[in-house]
Parts: C-alpha cells; structure tokens; sequence
C-alpha cells in the first residue's frame, strides 16, 4: 500500500507547489482512497491470490498470479498517472 500511494502522490505532485496545506492532503486521501483496502472485491482479490500462490509450491499458479497483479498494478498505475 505505501509503495502505490508514495507512486500516486509523487506522479501528482507539481514542483512548483512545495507546501501542501491538511485541506489539501485531506482532499487527496479522500480522492485516492486508502490504498488497497479501498479497491474493489475483484481487484483485492487478484492480490490475495498471488499471495496465496506465494506459500504454496505451484509455479504454474504462482507464474498465472504474478501476471494477473502486473497487469492490475500497470492498469491502476496507468490511471493514477492519466494515461490510458
């Protein structure tokens, strides 16, 4: 999580802004949520299976499921940066 919102805020962040009021932080973390436990069901779900394939002993499932978050973190990557 705190490696995707440092990424969020750092490609939203403007070199000429140097300060940043609480409003403004306030308005950031309400419009970025909280990391992943603000994404939906089926994308919480992509990350709990990699996971899951982690402690498990099946590279078949390990290598579908490391796909599966790439792909995931690219798209919302992606979008946090408006490119799409």
């Amino acid at each position: 999580d705190r490696a995707l919102l440092h990424y969020r805020w750092v490609i939203n962040w403007t070199h000429a802004r140097r300060e940043v009021s609480d409003a403004d932080e306030q308005r950031y973390r309400r419009e970025t949520g909280e990391g992943v436990a603000s994404w939906p069901a089926r994308e919480r779900g992509v990350c709990d299976r990699f996971f899951r394939a982690l402690n498990q002993e099946d590279p078949a499932g390990l290598d579908q499921a490391r796909r599966e978050l790439r792909d995931l973190l690219l798209e919302k990557m992606a979008g946090w940066a408006g490119v799409r």
